[in-house]
């Protein structure tokens, strides 16, 4: 948690969160479930 750059999710999948009502996604590993 330091400078993560968030986006707005969509082909983005990976640590992802919900903000202002959408999702957010980190670009970051573990792309599976």
């Amino acid at each position: 948690m330091d400078g993560e750059r968030w986006e707005p999710s969509d082909e983005k999948c990976t640590t992802c969160k919900c903000e202002h009502g959408q999702v957010w996604c980190s670009v970051r590993e573990n792309c599976h479930d």
